[in-house]
């Protein structure tokens, strides 16, 4: 499977790929084991340019979003989503499972281009990051934060179709067994403070500071007339005073360093 998924995409059978091929897993009931191998793909990029079928769109979030949120997350930002219909559900689940880098992907990708929102999408981004923050019910201190993200290893998960595990001795599958709980344990660690109104704070604050310094997200520089409109929005979000009072409680010192931008430049 992997290696004519390999195939299809290397001659551009795309067609192929999504049609005759996924039918024929899915008749044969793997249609599991046909999103399984589409992991590497879909996280390394190759799939990033091609337009998928929505009904296998759908099959793939849908599948992604019961297996692995943090998998979920990997592959909104790596799939190609400009033609999906369905991208209004997609960002009500980055709401509600607290995707806030997959969420802010949306919404300056699909739904800056959308034409019927009033507001530019920075005040969108600042404001549903806001409510999202104010939607957890995890509770972290700044310390246990920062002690976290300090002692973190890299907890980049692997989706590797092919992981070769016999002939392995006791001791090497002992070892794996156990080097894979800790990385289980340090994942829903990882995703537990990525899920806390403290981690959500601070991100809404470290956007906020990019977009001032004139950037995209996740690359890129704002154009120097959409660069105003974001820095406006800005001034807009945090002068409205329920927002105020947050970041004076929130952070106070970092949040008048963040916008001490807006006086120097």
């Amino acid at each position: 499977m992997r290696v004519a998924t390999e195939f299809c995409i290397k001659v551009g059978a795309i067609d192929h790929l999504f049609g005759e091929l996924f039918h024929m897993f899915a008749e044969a009931g793997l249609e599991q084991r046909y999103f399984e191998n589409l992991e590497a793909f879909i996280l390394s990029g190759k799939l990033k340019q091609i337009a998928i079928p929505p009904k296998i769109l759908t099959r793939i979030i849908q599948y992604y979003r019961q297996k692995d949120v943090e998998l979920l997350e990997k592959s909104i930002l790596n799939l190609n989503l400009d033609h999906y219909p369905n991208n209004l559900e997609v960002r009500h689940i980055c709401e509600e499972d607290f995707l806030t880098s997959a969420l802010i992907h949306m919404l300056t990708t699909i739904f800056d281009k959308d034409k019927n929102m009033e507001n530019t999408v920075c005040l969108h981004i600042l404001c549903a990051l806001y409510s999202v923050m104010n939607k957890s019910k995890i509770e972290k201190t700044k310390e246990e934060l920062m002690m976290t993200l300090n002692s973190m290893k890299d907890s980049t998960i692997l989706f590797e179709a092919n992981q070769l595990e016999d002939k392995a001795d006791a001791d090497m599958m002992a070892k794996r067994l156990k080097e894979k709980e800790e990385q289980q344990a340090e994942r829903q660690l990882k995703l537990e403070m990525e899920h806390s109104k403290t981690y959500i704070g601070y991100k809404l604050m470290w956007v906020m500071q990019l977009f001032l310094e004139g950037k995209k997200f996740p690359t890129g520089t704002l154009s120097a007339f959409k660069w105003r409109m974001y820095v406006f929005d800005i001034v807009r979000f945090i002068t409205t005073s329920q927002f105020l009072r947050w970041f004076l409680h929130f952070d106070p010192q970092r949040f008048f360093k963040m916008i001490l931008a807006l006086y120097i430049n």
